[in-house]
């Protein structure tokens, strides 16, 4: 894997303080993908199992593609299929993407620290068809949950408090498929991660930005177009949406965020140390350490 260049970094950087979001074209390789793809679907193989056990399925579905084989499990019950997997996600598989050196390089240029976390809230989302209530993701900054105590937060925390742990941060999002407005790609609102943390509403799944907010934006919505390895970047105040799954396959996604390690994750969880000069025997070394590790957690003893 060829490392990023002093000027692709400062692009990225840029970038991201232009628009509040850049995308990488085909950065993570495709056996890194194919690896990735094929430890994500032993998780299927127990969905499987479960409806099979239950009597709700007919078949394990095997012989199905990635992207299909949860339409079948969950035929005429995709309301019902799973939204987002984070516990599951210590699977050799995906080491060499939630540690990937280009990915640290970005996190490292962009925080300007060589102390960076793994942020205790990486997930896989399977978007299955049908516009789902669970699978189509509102408008929102991600910022709004981390504030929330209903969602995340353990305390009320002042907005120095949340800007102090925010805007030390990167999000990660990697499509496992292609992915187009039928599928259910992201929309972004660009140069909107300027207008700091804003209202949002409890929704029966998810946070919405308020409606008000949204009337003077909203036409300025851009279509996030991404192939199978792109990687997009973006911060914790960006507005942004997911748009709900038209097509007959499901759209698999992986998102994570990188933080400074000095900072607090407003969370009971540390988080998983991904590099260091400081503490360099404490980061997370390799698959099988990542394997022997739990979500958001310490090193076990």
């Amino acid at each position: 894997m060829s490392r990023l260049s002093k000027e692709e970094l400062v692009k990225i950087q840029e970038g991201l303080q232009k628009d509040g979001f850049y995308v990488l074209r085909g950065l993570i390789p495709t056996e890194t993908l194919d690896e990735a793809e094929e430890h994500l679907d032993t998780i299927v193989d127990s969905l499987a199992q479960h409806q099979l056990d239950n009597n709700v399925t007919e078949s394990l579905f095997r012989n199905e593609p990635f992207d299909k084989r949860l339409v079948h499990v969950y035929r005429d019950r995709l309301n019902e299929a799973p939204k987002i997997f984070r516990s599951e996600l210590h699977l050799a598989g995906l080491f060499p993407i939630f540690f990937n050196e280009n990915l640290l390089d970005i996190a490292e240029h962009v925080l300007g620290t060589s102390e960076i976390r793994l942020y205790p809230n990486y997930t896989c989302r399977p978007k299955v068809p049908g516009g789902t209530e669970r699978h189509t993701v509102l408008w929102h900054q991600d910022a709004g949950y981390t504030g929330s105590k209903t969602w995340h937060a353990l305390n009320d925390y002042t907005d120095e408090q949340l800007d102090a742990a925010l805007r030390c941060m990167v999000n990660v999002w990697i499509p496992l498929v292609d992915v187009t407005a039928n599928n259910g790609c992201m929309q972004f609102i660009p140069g909107s991660h300027r207008n700091g943390v804003q209202p949002h509403v409890e929704r029966k799944e998810y946070l919405e930005l308020d409606a008000d907010i949204m009337k003077t934006c909203v036409h300025q919505a851009v279509d996030m177009d991404a192939k199978r390895g792109d990687v997009i970047l973006f911060g914790q105040y960006l507005y942004h949406c997911g748009l709900p799954n038209k097509s007959d396959t499901v759209r698999w996604s992986l998102d994570f965020r990188f933080q400074d390690a000095a900072a607090s994750t407003l969370r009971k969880e540390p988080g998983h140390l991904a590099r260091s000069k400081v503490s360099p025997d404490a980061v997370v070394k390799d698959s099988d350490h990542w394997c022997r590790l739990e979500l958001g957690g310490e090193n076990p003893k």
